[in-house]
């Protein structure tokens, strides 16, 4: 095993639980005031270089932001919206819509399914991970069980909660989201959308 690469992973893992941690304890009381802003900024530059999740890097240029143009009610409101999405507190329980915090195609993409390779993940309305293999491939597409250069298109499942980060099929959407933004052809898109784009809805 190469230890640089175990230590690095830890290193990673560790910051990222961390600042879930004080993102919970600042939400605790509802508001967020500068000295937290200023807290959290700090914070994460110190450890920055530890850090590769896109969402925690959402969350730093948005604070970096209210650093530089001041705290306000619209600037709080948007933090919070933030930081409640990246911890989930607001919506703990399973939802029937994808969490806004996973960056879905904006604006969404035409399907094309012949040809097309689809990853599934989390739970869906559709039925099981092997059926909605299935559908796809009688429309001519392709599937993998894991996230790849090779695949185009990322559904999501309605049935995962606002705390999907720390899901293990979040790991599949933070991958999603780095080839998307290294190469740009991944498709991250709902389950809605998927059974729209086929007519089942």
């Amino acid at each position: 095993m190469d230890t640089r690469k175990f230590n690095s992973k830890r290193l990673k893992q560790s910051a990222a639980d961390e600042f879930y941690g004080l993102c919970l304890g600042v939400l605790a009381d509802g508001f967020i005031n500068q000295a937290e802003v200023g807290f959290l900024t700090e914070w994460l530059i110190s450890r920055i270089h530890h850090i590769d999740d896109p969402l925690i890097k959402q969350v730093y240029i948005q604070l970096e932001y209210i650093q530089r143009q001041g705290l306000n009610e619209k600037s709080e409101s948007a933090l919070l919206r933030l930081l409640l999405d990246f911890t989930g507190v607001s919506s703990p329980e399973p939802e029937t819509t994808v969490p806004s915090s996973i960056p879905l195609c904006d604006p969404i993409p035409t399907l094309v399914f012949p040809g097309s390779t689809f990853c599934f993940t989390g739970k869906f309305d559709f039925g099981t991970r092997s059926e909605c293999q299935k559908a796809v491939a009688i429309l001519g597409s392709s599937f993998i069980n894991d996230v790849t250069r090779n695949v185009d298109i990322l559904v999501i499942g309605s049935q995962v909660n606002s705390d999907w980060l720390r899901e293990s099929y979040g790991r599949k959407i933070l991958k999603a989201m780095e080839y998307k933004q290294k190469f740009g052809h991944i498709a991250i898109i709902s389950e809605s959308h998927w059974l729209d784009s086929m007519n089942f809805s």
